[in-house]
This record gives C-alpha cells, sequence and structure tokens, in this order.
C-alpha cells in the first residue's frame, strides 16, 4: 500500500501494528493508518471484475 499523504509504501500487516493503540481495534473501524506518518485513509476497496469490464466496454464504445 502508499500512504496517500506521506507516498510511503508500506505493508497492510504494519498498519494493523500501527493502529494497535486504537479503541476499534475489535472492528468497526475501516480505516488504514500509514506506520510513518500515521494519517488515516480510507481502507482499499476491490472493485470487481465484472465492473471493470463493463467500464472497459463502456470505454471503448467512446460512451461516457
Amino acid at each position: 500500500m502508499t500512504c496517500s499523504y506521506c507516498q510511503a509504501e508500506f505493508d497492510p500487516a504494519q498498519a494493523r501494528q500501527a493502529c494497535a493503540a486504537c479503541s476499534f481495534v475489535g472492528g468497526g473501524c475501516r480505516s488504514v493508518r500509514c506506520p510513518r506518518c500515521h494519517y488515516e485513509m480510507p481502507e482499499p476497496v476491490e472493485v470487481p471484475a465484472w465492473f471493470k469490464a463493463l467500464l472497459g466496454r463502456r470505454g471503448q464504445r467512446g460512451e461516457s
């Protein structure tokens, strides 16, 4: 992962360690904390393959 604030690259396991002192450790928090600068950002979302394919087809036809 890459921090959107300081551009540091880190492993998601490192982000979990940086969040160890957070009160939401038991679950519920959807943020990732940079282990370098401690900036919190939204957890990355994986876009389903079918949706990526749909967007690709729309771009090929010249639709917006």
